[in-house]
């Protein structure tokens, strides 16, 4: 529990520092101004013809505030909106669209999966990016290292731990944010001292992380799938599935797998609501 209300923390701190963060070449910035109020700022670097304009906010279910955006011919670079939260549960999700352009799609790999919303959400907070080449690969494999990178991201965490936990990352482009998970109790590695970030991450481990981080209350869930009770995760799997961040519709629960590899969709979906669920 106090795992669970220390993460909440950290994300409201997210929400209301009024750091920019980029979504769609858009940054957006959100600031307290009342117990129940914040102001959010959209922030745009197009050339000097083009601004951005809010046009509206919807609120969906309590969790989620989209905030719709135009992009328009002499407009001003920013443009600020005050939202009322009242009939809102932080931590929330906050989602932007452009509606000047109602056909674009964030990915074009993405557009209509069942994750969408999820990987949108984690765009839009600057925790995860596609490639190059404009797309996302939703089905695309975890490396442990990159699933460490993409939660501390989730987190908005420094990676700047100098505590050394494993011999095989000292020379990993991902060292630091490794060190410190490993600082912050997220992760272990194995018996002979590794933690072989290379290797795809699988469900099991995935969701080991996250319930290390996050501790979820556990519920009467009589709907589970076929677990595995003795399995080394069974009880942060039973966990999750309980809190929520794995239901019944998902993918990942119809064909669950402790040993399957997670993909990257997945790992932005339960990511999404780990840190949006109470």
């Amino acid at each position: 529990m106090k795992k669970y209300l220390s993460l909440v923390i950290t994300f409201l701190i997210v929400i209301i520092s009024g750091k920019s963060i980029y979504a769609h070449g858009v940054t957006y910035s959100v600031k307290q101004i009342g117990e129940n109020t914040i102001t959010i700022t959209l922030n745009t670097d197009l050339q000097a013809d083009k601004g951005i304009e809010i046009t509206s906010a919807s609120k969906r279910g309590g969790k989620i505030l989209n905030i719709f955006y135009r992009i328009e011919d002499g407009a001003k670079s920013s443009n600020t909106m005050d939202v009322d939260l009242r009939t809102m549960l932080p931590p929330i999700r906050i989602v932007l669209t452009d509606i000047s352009s109602p056909d674009k799609t964030l990915f074009p790999d993405t557009k209509g999966i069942y994750q969408e919303e999820y990987i949108q959400h984690l765009h839009d907070m600057g925790a995860i990016d596609g490639f190059p080449d404009g797309t996302f690969k939703p089905a695309k494999s975890v490396s442990r290292a990159e699933f460490v990178t993409m939660l501390l991201n989730t987190l908005k965490t420094d990676k700047k731990s100098t505590t050394k936990g494993f011999k095989d990352v000292s020379k990993h482009w991902a060292k630091d944010a490794i060190n410190t998970a490993y600082e912050m109790k997220i992760i272990d590695g194995f018996g002979d001292g590794t933690f072989r970030p290379n290797d795809k991450i699988t469900v099991a481990q995935g969701i080991k992380m996250i319930d290390n981080l996050v501790r979820f209350r556990t519920s009467t869930y009589t709907d589970l799938p076929k677990l595995n009770t003795k399995h080394w995760a069974y009880e942060s799997i039973k966990r999750m599935m309980s809190a929520g961040i794995i239901i019944k519709s998902d993918p990942l629960f119809e064909s669950f797998n402790e040993k399957a590899y997670l993909s990257r969709a997945d790992c932005a979906m339960m990511l999404s609501r780990a840190i949006t669920t109470q």
